[in-house]
């Protein structure tokens, strides 16, 4: 039952990939999990995510099917159709586990604000609900290029049960323009806590590589998380996303 569900699935990744390929459109971000510019106007991205956080536990793994679509050159929508978390049980058990959806606005000069809206499913299959106002932020030279996003999500989010503030930092390097992007991406977090517990402060870091397809949108980002740094609880993972795009006002 298991090998024939997971042929079914690569037939279909398999697929979806090569008729991705196909398509044109805007470019990503280089990072593993920082947004940056936008996606541009009347064009349509397919951006996959998976992930195992710990190398040592399969069931610390997941993925998340995420769609970008541009509506304006500034107003974009960013929409995680389906998020799932411990892979490992399929098709013995359900990991679905959140959905949500994220409009952008570009103020100017790569100043974006977000507002994530989503829903959770809890330890015993109820539906919880967050907000999480973000703000993203780009800019970039021929050498290099810096990506960064803050953010808050209120209780329930896919971070943490807890109220929880956060960073994302990267520094990319071009060292093949076009091509090849080197970079490292600092996570440092703050867990607010709930009503009987301290809150508490962690950090990731992530190195990693961006490859692109010159003269197309097509890119994989690949990147090996360490986590639980400040808790003295560091694991080591592994982390990608490609990203499809198709539309614009250039077509």
């Amino acid at each position: 039952m298991r090998d024939l569900f997971q042929q079914r699935v690569s037939r279909i990744l398999a697929g979806t990939i090569m008729a991705a390929l196909l398509l044109v459109g805007s470019a990503a971000s280089y990072t593993y999990s920082a947004y940056t510019t936008m996606t541009g106007a009347k064009t349509l991205a397919l951006n996959p995510f998976l992930y195992m956080e710990d190398f040592s536990d399969r069931a610390a793994s997941g993925a998340d099917l995420v769609i970008a679509c541009g509506i304006l050159d500034n107003l974009d929508v960013y929409a995680n159709l389906a998020g799932f978390y411990g892979l490992d049980a399929i098709p013995d058990a359900n990991p679905y586990y959140s959905s949500w959806i994220m409009p952008r606005f570009d103020f100017g000069g790569n100043n974006i604000a977000a507002l994530q809206l989503g829903i959770t499913r809890d330890a015993d299959g109820k539906a919880r609900f967050y907000i999480g106002p973000q703000y993203h932020f780009y800019r970039e030279n021929d050498i290099f290029a810096l990506e960064a996003n803050a953010m808050f999500y209120t209780k329930n989010n896919p971070t943490t049960a807890n109220p929880w503030a956060g960073a994302t930092v990267g520094p990319v390097w071009k060292a093949i323009p076009d091509i090849l992007f080197p970079y490292v991406e600092i996570n440092p977090g703050y867990d607010f806590g709930d009503d009987s517990t301290d809150g508490t402060f962690d950090l990731a870091v992530a190195p990693g590589i961006c490859i692109a397809i010159p003269h197309t949108p097509h890119q994989l980002s690949i990147s090996f998380p360490i986590s639980g740094m400040v808790a003295g609880e560091a694991t080591a993972g592994i982390a990608a996303w490609c990203w499809f795009g198709f539309g614009g006002t250039g077509e």
